[in-house]
């Protein structure tokens, strides 16, 4: 692989010294300098500061070691003490104060260069003497974000031995930045993929959600490609590389998908849904009559996202939102529906899903290609589920006029499925007229219940 690995470049205009600093930093400053030691605010909060954008991790690097922190601050958070990492909280405000590291197994230093020197890339390798609003830049990181660059400090093949998981950051700094990467160092990634595998998966999924909030993360997900990266994250977006769909679709499987992880708002669940919700469509793609068919895909794409949201060990509720959204995408509305069909949607989808399923389909339709009224149609049926809400018609079982408390006393059943199936079948006939939900006659209705027939 030659040459550098993205299309853009910033030109950047940095917002230099003298920088606003918390008083709660300037504070820490100057007790660790008037207890003799140096104090700089460090890595990513420089940069945010250099390009004018909010800084919000502060880490304060130092010379003293964490026995003499916890002497000079008192009631410290051992956060990361091993690495020499304490933590000061101040509300809902967190401080790092970091001793001054090297890279050989992580031992402490007493030089602020030497700490700087094994930082990741040059962008995170420069401080900043809050006090005096000097700037320290050995590695000409300010260089690098005016030029739109993701250089590694030093030799990228050592930076990346250290940790692994930096050749991910790299690519979503790339990503996040719209940056392109300097070229030595996105040669070097390819070279360090056997040890990526062993990074813990907790790690990767949490730089992969940073790239997907990205303003357009395709272009983190396609440096991923071309580096290697995503055959060791998400393989199984390879497989609709290159895989054409239909005359419905304009782009391929691979590409059709970008499009529409780039088209939905910059939400977490979102971004994933978008990203996984045609994934099994490879996998289920049939040729019939010439043309190719993906039935059920929708379904097939909840499974297979289900397994690599559980490959990454994501929490179980964000599992159920998007594997959710993934299963449901596939509504196509007409203006002949009638209004029972539209609170069977709303029924199936669940009110609290409504709008996250919505941006998803614009998304997905956009992502076509092609000409359609389909949007229009979504306005449409959007606007039709608004004013039913407003009138507030039983979409659950607890919007019924009876219990399952009235169902038992009524027909005798003892608690158990039968009592939930009758409440359902008195639902169903409440979404197709929601002026049956009415006490009276839904008890009377119970009544005519034959023990073990049909209402």
């Amino acid at each position: 692989m030659s040459g550098s690995v993205s299309k853009k470049s910033f030109g950047n205009r940095l917002h230099e010294p003298p920088f606003q600093f918390p008083p709660e930093v300037l504070r820490i400053a100057g007790k660790l300098q008037a207890g003799g030691f140096e104090a700089y605010v460090a890595g990513g909060a420089v940069r945010d500061l250099l390009l004018g954008q909010p800084a919000s991790d502060w880490d304060v690097a130092t010379d003293a070691r964490p026995e003499e922190v916890q002497q000079l601050f008192g009631h410290v958070v051992p956060t990361g003490i091993k690495h020499g990492t304490v933590t000061l909280v101040r509300g809902d405000a967190h401080y790092e104060i970091t001793t001054y590291r090297t890279g050989r197994q992580g031992r402490f230093s007493r030089s602020l260069e030497e700490d700087l020197a094994y930082r990741d890339f040059t962008f995170n390798a420069m401080a900043c003497d809050p006090l005096e609003n000097r700037l320290v830049d050995p590695f000409e990181g300010a260089a690098d974000l005016r030029r739109g660059v993701v250089r590694a400090v030093g030799s990228a093949d050592g930076r990346f031995a250290e940790d692994p998981l930096r050749i991910l950051r790299a690519v979503r700094f790339a990503a996040l930045f719209r940056f392109r990467l300097q070229t030595g160092t996105a040669e070097s990634i390819p070279r360090h993929l056997a040890a990526f595998r062993r990074v813990a998966p907790e790690r990767v999924r949490e730089e992969l959600f940073r790239l997907l909030l990205a303003p357009r993360p395709s272009e983190g997900l396609e440096l991923m490609r071309r580096t290697g990266l995503m055959a060791e994250v998400l393989p199984e977006l390879l497989e609709g590389w290159r895989r054409r769909q239909n005359h419905y679709h304009r782009y391929t499987i691979y590409r059709h998908i970008m499009v529409c992880t780039d088209a939905v708002p910059a939400e977490l669940d979102l971004r994933l849904a978008a990203l996984l919700h045609d994934v099994a469509k490879p996998r289920v793609r049939q040729k019939i009559g010439g043309i190719f068919r993906f039935y059920n895909h929708e379904q097939a794409s909840a499974r297979l996202a289900r397994e690599i949201l559980g490959r990454f060990r994501c929490s179980r509720a964000r599992v159920e939102r998007v594997t959710h959204l993934i299963k449901h995408h596939m509504f196509h509305y007409q203006p002949d529906w009638k209004d029972a069909a539209v609170r069977r949607l709303v029924r199936r989808v669940g009110v609290e899903h409504l709008d996250d399923l919505f941006e998803l389909r614009r998304a997905d339709v956009k992502a076509h290609g092609m000409p359609t009224d389909d949007i229009e149609l979504l306005e449409e049926l959007s606007g039709r589920i608004s004013r039913l809400i407003r009138e507030k018609p039983p979409l659950v079982v607890g919007d019924l006029q009876v219990s399952g408390r009235d169902v038992m006393r009524v027909t005798g059943l003892t608690q158990g499925a039968e009592v939930g199936r009758l409440l359902e079948v008195l639902l169903q006939e409440a979404l197709d007229d929601p002026r049956t939900n009415q006490r009276d006659r839904q008890l009377t209705r119970l009544m005519r219940w034959p023990g073990g027939g049909r209402i």
